[in-house]
């Protein structure tokens, strides 16, 4: 996933401020100018971010300590409020990143317009949910399927008719289908020459389940933020109040 200098370096300007002012006044530019050269030589800029917000998260709370001696309260808010906001950020990006990625197959079925002569898939079968293998079906000007190579409860898979309007209109068309609640789907339509349609799509299953997992791992990281916040603030109180 790709995110751009302008984003990284605006984000990265607000969190230097949680350092202590005299440790920005000294080493503020140098910091900057890292951060910027290797997110210019970062491959996945997503780890990138997540690492670096990581990496602000410890060092601006020892610096706290080394500086201020006792962080107070405002701090701590910033601290929580900046970095709850960075990891839902993060969070929003991977699974739009995620989502992006389960388009690319149907896309390029799609694009070749080619139709396998008869289903050999079932949609709503475990192991093409579990799968990221991606079907094509074929469709008539008035939207009714003609062949493909899946089939949804043993005929082929028949989207609501407002997908096709779309098409007609758009061209292109990429959206979510859940034909029910255990299925849902990565779908790609594109018109055809003809008059007719050609329809693309990939199981979500997967997807959404690395989704999870990234989200809960992001949440367990937050826990460990609000923690350090309220025992370093708790003991900075304790200190002013002896």
């Amino acid at each position: 996933m790709k995110i751009s200098n302008w984003l990284v370096m605006r984000m990265y300007g607000m969190a230097l401020w949680l350092y202590p002012a005299a440790f920005r006044a000294q080493y503020g530019v140098e910091m900057r100018d890292a951060v910027a050269r290797l997110h210019a030589e970062s491959s996945d800029d997503l780890r990138f971010v997540v690492e670096l917000g990581w990496d602000v998260m410890k060092t601006s709370m020892r610096e706290q300590l080394r500086f201020a001696g006792a962080p107070d309260p405002g701090f701590g808010v910033a601290f929580a409020v900046f970095f709850s906001g960075v990891l839902v950020a993060v969070s929003v990006g991977h699974q739009q990143w995620l989502r992006r990625a389960a388009d690319q197959g149907p896309e390029r079925l799609v694009a070749s317009g080619q139709v396998a002569a008869g289903p050999s898939s079932e949609l709503s079968s475990p192991a093409w949910l579990e799968s990221s293998t991606p079907f094509v079906v074929r469709y008539d000007a008035a939207g009714r399927a003609m062949a493909g190579d899946v089939t949804l409860h043993g005929a082929l898979p028949q989207p609501p008719k407002g997908i096709f309007d779309v098409i007609r209109q758009r061209g292109l068309y990429k959206v979510t289908w859940q034909p029910q609640r255990s299925i849902r789907v990565a779908l790609v339509g594109e018109k055809l020459h003809d008059g007719g349609f050609v329809l693309a799509g990939q199981s979500l299953l997967q997807t959404e389940t690395r989704v999870g997992r990234f989200d809960r791992w992001l949440l367990w990281m937050w826990g460990v933020m609000v923690a350090a916040v309220c025992v370093v603030v708790g003991r900075g109180m304790v200190r002013r109040t002896a």
